[in-house]
C-alpha cells in the first residue's frame, strides 16, 4: 500500500448531499466547503489514523475531480478546488470520465469548491431569481477520486 495505495471515490451527490445541493443551487462564484475527516477513509486506514494526527499521517496526494455527466457536454465548467484552478477536464484514465488532477492535496481537512463558470451544464434561463449553477438533467454527480498511501 505504500507504493500503489488504495483509491477511493467520493460522490458529492450521495455522500455529501449538502455540498452537492449548494454547488447545484447557489449562484456562480459561491465558495462551498467540503470537509473530509478520518471517518471518510476506509476502516483499515482510519484505524491507522486513530493513533496519529490524521493530517500528518496521510501524505499529500493528487486528487482528481471527476464530472459524471448525462450525455455529451459541449463546454465543461471551470472550478476552483481550494486554490487550484480547473479549466480543462481531459478523460481520466482510471474511470473514463472527464477529470482534472489537483496536486498536493491534504485529504483530511476542509476543502473549498467554487464554480466559476458552469459551461453548457448551466440551466436554461428560468424564472427571475433562479440562480442555480448546474442543470441536474445534464450533471449527474461530481466525484472526487483520491489515492491513499500510508507512509
Amino acid at each position: 500500500m505504500q507504493n500503489t495505495g488504495v483509491s477511493r471515490i467520493y460522490s458529492l451527490r450521495h455522500e455529501f448531499p449538502d455540498v452537492w445541493n449548494q454547488l447545484v443551487r447557489k449562484p456562480l462564484n459561491t465558495a462551498v466547503d467540503l470537509e473530509l475527516t478520518n471517518r471518510h477513509v476506509p476502516y483499515f486506514v482510519s484505524n491507522f489514523l486513530s493513533s496519529q494526527n490524521p493530517v500528518q499521517a496521510l501524505p499529500f496526494s493528487t486528487a482528481v475531480v471527476l464530472l459524471q455527466t448525462k450525455g455529451v457536454v459541449a463546454t465543461l465548467p471551470q472550478l476552483l478546488f481550494n486554490t487550484s484552478s480547473i479549466t480543462a477536464f481531459p478523460a481520466d484514465q482510471a474511470t473514463g470520465l472527464p477529470g482534472a488532477a489537483v496536486p498536493n492535496v491534504q485529504l483530511i481537512q476542509k476543502h473549498t469548491i467554487t464554480v466559476v463558470n458552469a459551461g453548457s451544464l448551466a440551466p436554461a434561463a428560468g424564472p427571475p431569481g433562479n440562480q442555480a449553477t448546474f442543470d441536474e438533467s445534464k450533471l449527474a454527480d461530481i466525484l472526487l477520486r483520491v489515492t491513499l498511501k500510508l507512509p
